[in-house]
């Protein structure tokens, strides 16, 4: 089994990149490839399906209905009724992670990682546009373990795309400050990538699209603590979730070549100008994750792969709760033929696209096997202890999330849950092995 000859790998560096509303029929291995087989308009993920082709194609992943929950269940390892977010709420949103609550920011700093935070965050500051202002200092991410942050702290505000700020926080910072949303800092350097921001060009925005900042600000802390990651051995671990594919679709269209990847593609052209918008939007961040995986092989950017820390980091691409019921699922079955859309307690609405690559532990001689699909029930409260355990410290007591360690690493009793439960307002359902019971309204 892969990774057992010579005894469990040193704790790994962790990168979590998630996405908000992306379906799970979304990529290639639930379906768009099938799709490219038919020659029907499908959506281009080339780096998420390669991170599949050498991991781990989980597919029976599940978030939550909406967004807010999924967020706070997966910081805390609570089902989201255990939480102040069990729905998407303002007001409770503003107290959604209590002081004493631990997060995955608390644990991984704690067991001495290096920590990061890039994208919607959703709690503890006001909506405003122009002025906000932090009203809950607990629910900030800079108050459980977060010592590298450019987020959005108000779940309205992160459904706009060129937002004019951006909260931020660095360690040495006395508390989160607002910055400029802008990409200057990298126009015309060389040492970044030119696609998919494309920031150079004359006609880039002024104000970033904040999912173009996130994923710089994220390229940046990963390259900087991979390449000190050999001198050091301090582990690192980064969460990007980014606002892609929720709406507002049009905004993509203020970038330059905002529709680029698609081009010379026949289908393509057959959609409505909503679901080419989406398409365009999960493809651009597609790329920003190919940019930031190619920072673990080769940290510095000169070729040489000998500093990679590719092999020893577990990468995990995963969504917030299922695709709504737009043109994308219409035109490009982005929920993969399942029933239901976000907001509901059908498979459609919380079982979402969830890929693992660790190829110090997956390996194609491993007990879980690189390249393959499981169909293990995993649940979004499960990466808090598995993360817990991967780094070697406890895991916070009464917490619902079940660790996959055991079935990442092969080593050990894979504990499975009894039962899995989803609700949106007054509708329940209960996942029980294959079974699913849904309860009335």
């Amino acid at each position: 089994m892969g990774g057992l000859g010579a005894g469990p790998a040193p704790r790994p560096n962790i990168l979590y990149l998630y996405v908000d509303d992306m379906g799970w029929g979304s990529i290639g291995p639930n379906g768009q490839e099938a799709r490219r087989v038919n020659g029907d308009p499908r959506v281009l993920t080339p780096n998420i399906d390669r991170l599949a082709a050498l991991g781990v194609n989980f597919t029976r992943g599940y978030g939550c209905t909406v967004c807010s929950p999924a967020r706070s269940s997966q910081q805390s390892g609570f089902h989201q009724g255990h939480t102040y977010a069990d729905r998407n709420n303002t007001n409770n949103a503003k107290k959604a992670m209590r002081a004493d609550d631990v997060l995955m920011g608390d644990v991984l700093s704690a067991a001495g990682y290096a920590t990061g935070y890039w994208g919607k965050w959703g709690y503890g500051a006001s909506q405003s546009q122009n002025n906000p202002a932090i009203l809950n200092v607990q629910t900030l991410p800079s108050s459980h373990g977060y010592q590298y942050v450019l987020a959005e702290l108000h779940h309205v505000r992160a459904h706009t795309y060129f937002q004019p700020t951006l909260w931020s926080f660095r360690p040495g910072n006395a508390g989160m400050s607002l910055v400029p949303n802008s990409m200057s800092a990298y126009a015309n350097n060389p040492n970044y990538p030119e696609y998919p921001a494309l920031q150079s060009d004359g006609i880039y925005p002024a104000t970033a699209y904040c999912d173009d900042s996130y994923a710089f600000a994220a390229l940046d802390f990963v390259r900087s603590q991979a390449q000190s990651y050999h001198q050091t051995g301090r582990p690192f671990f980064g969460l990007l979730a980014v606002q892609v594919p929720h709406s507002p679709y049009d905004d993509i269209a203020a970038l330059p070549e905002w529709d680029g990847a698609y081009s010379g593609n026949a289908p393509f052209g057959t959609l409505t100008p909503q679901a080419k918008q989406w398409a365009a939007m999960v493809t651009r961040v597609d790329a920003h994750f190919g940019n930031i995986l190619a920072a673990l092989e080769d940290p510095d950017g000169d070729g040489d792969r000998s500093d990679s820390v590719a092999d020893n980091t577990l990468v995990i691409f995963q969504s917030d709760n299922g695709g709504p019921g737009n043109n994308a699922r219409s035109e490009l079955d982005a929920n993969g033929g399942l029933r239901g859309s976000k907001g509901s307690i059908w498979e459609g609405g919380i079982r979402v696209p969830l890929v693992v690559r660790w190829p110090a532990m997956i390996t194609a001689n491993s007990t879980l096997r690189a390249g393959t699909s499981s169909d293990l029930v995993v649940d979004v409260t499960d990466f808090l202890p598995t993360f817990c355990e991967l780094a070697g410290v406890d895991v916070p007591v009464g917490i619902d999330g079940v660790s996959l360690a055991p079935t990442l690493t092969g080593m050990g009793h894979q504990r499975h849950r009894e039962f899995l439960i989803h609700e949106a307002g007054s509708n329940h359902s209960i996942i029980r092995g294959r079974h699913k019971l849904v309860g009335p309204a």
